[in-house]
């Protein structure tokens, strides 16, 4: 977009004629309208009551005036008049010079890190904040609903369709490495516990569920939650909520054929066998668990 340099005789221009909206002075001047509307800005000059705009656009037939009560049509699809039209690369490069030359993105930028809530990181207040109002939209049917059909949806469509970015760097063990010392991954609460009898009963595991060791699949990397190198079995904690999705469900498979073709017994403990969780069976008791894992431990 080529730069419009205002002078003295262009500003008397559009003072002159303040009567005319900003797209019919830019029509006569031969410039885009917008820079009109810039201009007024920029240099205080006046402009045209917009009412009388309106009044004028209403009596030409290019504005309707719907009755109180009646519904307007809706401008989605077809009824949007940029239905099935794009901006071109010209169109484009005029928004964002607009932008830059107004200092629009200047100010957003400033704007976000003044109000942004989370630049000094989010407080465990904040976080409660977030958690509380998930929980409560979860409460309602229709949104479980939306939810669950929005995830089955994504799930499938995903399916054997390695694309994007963060596909394709996932693909790479030192990426998920970086990734999982970056975010700092600590056990949870099912892992914790799980942990404590771990030592208690002083079971040969240890915990690499913060990313420590990678298992190498057909088409992706594996981390376990639970190691014994010696007797190699593996132990997972399966989240009720996570492991149930899907999409989830498809990479267990693939990870427990990839434990399985290294030589791997893997052991899966569900969160709602370690912690209790509203509708469903009541956790299993510690004398169980340690049951389960010495089963295995004495078959290997």
């Amino acid at each position: 977009m080529a730069y419009i340099k205002w002078n003295e005789q262009m500003l008397d221009f559009v003072k002159d004629n303040y009567s005319l909206s900003d797209r019919e002075i830019a029509i006569k001047m031969n410039i885009p309208f917008f820079s009109v509307s810039n201009a007024r800005k920029r240099y205080n000059l006046p402009k045209k009551d917009r009412s009388l705009v309106r009044k004028k656009a209403i009596k030409e037939g290019r504005i309707k005036i719907w009755s109180k009560g009646k519904k307007c049509p809706s401008l989605s699809g077809k009824n949007n008049p940029f239905y099935n039209k794009h901006h071109t690369s010209q169109s484009k490069q005029k928004i964002s010079d607009s932008n830059r030359l107004n200092g629009n993105y200047k100010a957003t930028s400033n704007r976000m890190k003044i109000n942004n809530p989370t630049k000094n990181g989010m407080s465990k207040a904040w976080r409660n904040k977030i958690g509380l109002a998930s929980k409560k939209q979860w409460k309602k049917e229709a949104y479980k609903k939306i939810m669950d059909d929005t995830l089955k949806r994504n799930a499938l469509n995903q399916i054997g369709k390695p694309n994007g970015i963060f596909r394709k760097l996932s693909k790479s063990i030192e990426f998920q490495k970086k990734r999982s010392k970056a975010m700092l991954m600590k056990p949870n609460i099912p892992e914790k516990i799980l942990i404590e009898i771990i030592k208690k009963n002083n079971f040969p595991f240890e915990f690499i569920g913060d990313g420590k060791e990678w298992f190498i699949g057909k088409n992706s990397y594996f981390n376990p939650d639970f190691l014994c190198r010696e007797k190699k079995i593996i132990i997972e904690v399966f989240g009720d909520y996570w492991h149930n999705i899907l999409k989830n469900k498809i990479r267990d498979k693939y990870r427990l054929e990839t434990y399985f073709n290294q030589g791997y017994k893997t052991i899966i403990f569900w969160e709602h066998e370690l912690i209790k969780r509203t509708n469903l069976p009541s956790p299993i008791s510690e004398e169980k668990i340690c049951n389960r894992i010495n089963k295995v431990l004495r078959q290997n």
